[in-house]
């Protein structure tokens, strides 16, 4: 905070130099270049790169307005007004706007890319006391990032920081149609599937923040995304678009963001969800049978030369939706669009089912293995060991109905989860919400490697929103 007040007090110090304000009474002035004003509070000078001339106190008269005492000591509470906290979607041009502060002869306005500012500012601004909103100026801001802004009301040497500050907000990366996302195990990229007719693969640079499509080539539409864990290649499901596109599996070169090709699925008449990777590099998405009639899972080598299918049939009249696949590769979780069951398939062994109190969605597993997180009407943490079902309530919020809607922080601490109108975190050893931002049209949530940041891909508005985890 000492950085922080030497920098305001001389901006403020620069600002009344130039514009003037009432002088203390005996007092004599300090610097040169002031200018000598009149008021109530008496005669005295504000000089540039000077103080305040003691004895008197701060009136409004001068060339700030005329009679009147102003108050001493720094100016009145006064809160933040827009953008909205955690907002998610700003433009690259937000307006800034603030209440106005009681006894406030200036304001100063800090944008910067960590809540101690200070060296990681980006904007910084000193507006006169009648002004209370402005506009960032172009190319001051990035997509992608995480933005915090606070603003001071300035009074002479003393300032009051607005109530709450700083608030954080942040641009969206502009992608039409995303929906299923992945980060890679370096957090270097997220690889989006674009859910549009012949829909690209996103590939969202973390580091440059730019964004860059792979075309499949094919007439499919994109909908699922899962990174293999050595990063190398990235697996993406397609739903033909009736145009003789495939129903099948994209797979895409990540070293040399390339696609590879696709690999049709035994069932020509699926309609492909989600997916994921085994540790091993082999992969797993709900599926019908080669049937076309049962429903389960399909593990299968993601090799286009030798797509070696294995189907596990869950004896269910409902579609399969999202999955999980155990760190260890053990087993596997499967929700169903339209069933109360959430399928367990351990592989080679069994497959058992939990009985839920709504449709399952999204589902995810811890890195122990022992707790899984799955979207229903309410948020379940389902403990794997006994099989036991604590429910959590969002705050003001149910999850929502999309594949991977839910996500686990690297350490097995936090759940990210995609309601109908915000994005929450949840502690999951105790179910707390430890936070609740606005994020409407929510599809699919990713993780970076560090537990840092979560990736919210928004398909009606072809957004991948970035929100900091609390």
């Amino acid at each position: 905070m000492k950085r922080a007040r030497w920098t305001l007090v001389w901006m403020s110090a620069a600002w009344m130099g130039a514009c003037g304000g009432g002088g203390g009474g005996g007092g004599s002035p300090t610097g040169t270049g002031g200018v000598t004003v009149t008021g109530t509070g008496g005669t005295g000078a504000v000089a540039t790169g000077g103080m305040l001339a003691t004895g008197g106190t701060l009136g409004t008269g001068g060339t700030l307005g005329t009679g009147g005492s102003g108050p001493a000591g720094p100016p009145g509470a006064f809160a933040l007004i827009g953008p909205v906290q955690a907002s998610s979607a700003q433009s690259l041009t937000p307006q800034l706007s603030w209440q106005p502060a009681f006894g406030a002869t200036a304001y100063a306005v800090e944008i910067a890319t960590t809540p101690d500012f200070g060296n990681a500012d980006v904007y910084a601004q000193v507006v006169d006391a009648t002004t209370t909103a402005l506009v960032v100026p172009a190319t001051t801001l990035v997509s992608g990032v995480v933005y915090y802004w606070r603003v001071s009301a300035e009074n002479g040497s003393d300032y009051t920081v607005a109530t709450g500050a700083p608030q954080w907000f942040s641009s969206p990366y502009l992608l039409d149609g995303a929906h299923g996302l992945a980060v890679t195990p370096d957090g270097g990229e997220v690889v989006v599937a674009s859910n549009v007719n012949d829909g690209p693969i996103g590939l969202i640079d973390l580091t440059r923040h730019t964004v860059a499509g792979i075309q499949t080539g094919v007439h499919s539409t994109p909908i699922g995304v899962a990174v293999a864990p050595d990063g190398k290649h990235a697996l993406a499901t397609l739903l033909t678009d009736g145009a003789g596109g495939p129903n099948g599996v994209a797979v895409i070169d990540l070293q040399q963001n390339t696609f590879v090709d696709w690999i049709d699925d035994p069932c020509v008449g699926t309609t492909l969800t989600d997916v994921a990777y085994f540790p091993n590099g082999a992969a797993a998405m709900p599926d019908l049978g080669p049937d076309c009639a049962s429903m389960g899972l399909s593990a299968f080598t993601p090799d286009p030369t030798n797509p070696y299918f294995s189907f596990t049939n869950l004896h269910d009249t409902n579609d399969p939706f999202d999955v999980a696949i155990d760190p260890t590769g053990a087993f596997a979780l499967v929700t169903m669009e339209l069933d109360r069951k959430l399928y367990r398939i351990d592989f080679g062994v069994s497959v058992t089912n939990y009985t839920l109190s709504g449709s399952s969605a999204g589902v995810a597993i811890a890195p122990s293995g022992q707790l899984a997180v799955v979207a229903e009407n309410t948020l379940d943490l389902l403990d794997l060991t006994t099989g036991e079902i604590n429910p959590v309530q969002l705050d003001q919020d149910t999850p929502g109905t999309d594949i991977h809607n839910v996500a686990i922080t690297p350490d097995g601490q936090v759940a990210a989860v995609v309601g109908t109108s915000s994005i929450q975190f949840v502690s999951l050893p105790d179910g707390a919400i430890l936070a609740a931002y606005p994020a409407a049209n929510g599809s699919s949530v990713a993780i970076a490697p560090d537990g840092s940041t979560a990736f919210v891909s928004d398909r009606a508005d072809g957004w991948v929103r970035v929100v900091p985890i609390p």
